[in-house]
């Protein structure tokens, strides 16, 4: 798929790291809330929004698409993989994590179905982590993958 101004836009999935500064107003809006959800588990979506000043399309719009990248000593990061219904994947995803210099704090894995395992797996970065983007990438490389994502941050 290609944009009017002849961007590749074929890997919908990949990546970038952008300082802050070049982001609009409405994605740091949307990290505000995010924030906000984060720190006080008793505040409704509607109420961050509102305290914010966005709409709640706008942030349901962009909050599966944006989220703090900085690796610090102690973030905790949640991912959602799609693996392969096959010995050993669980193993193999362990090892990429642990090669990456992850700590692994939580692993839930239901009742496989249709060839597939969802797997939501809880890590934390130390100042030995390598960049969540090459963690990504080498998951995303894995033959034992279907699909990774960030479901979470400690934002």
């Amino acid at each position: 798929m290609k944009s009017d101004n002849n961007v590749n836009l074929k890997d919908e999935n990949e990546f970038y790291l952008v300082s802050k500064k070049v982001l609009p107003k409405i994605m740091l809006s949307v990290m505000e809330v995010k924030k906000i959800l984060n720190n006080n588990v008793n505040i409704k979506i509607t109420t961050a929004v509102k305290k914010v000043g966005i709409s709640r399309s706008s942030y349901y719009k962009y909050c599966e698409y944006i989220h703090s990248l900085n690796k610090s000593i102690g973030e905790k990061i949640t991912l959602h993989i799609q693996a392969k219904n096959i010995i050993g994947s669980l193993s193999e995803l362990t090892k990429i994590i642990s090669k990456n210099k992850y700590n692994i704090l939580t692993i839930s894995q239901p009742a496989s179905y249709d060839d597939k395992n969802d797997i939501t797996i809880s890590i934390e970065a130390n100042k030995k982590s390598t960049n969540i983007n090459a963690l990504l990438n080498d998951l995303k490389r894995s033959n034992q993958t279907k699909f990774v994502e960030i479901i979470s941050t400690n934002e």
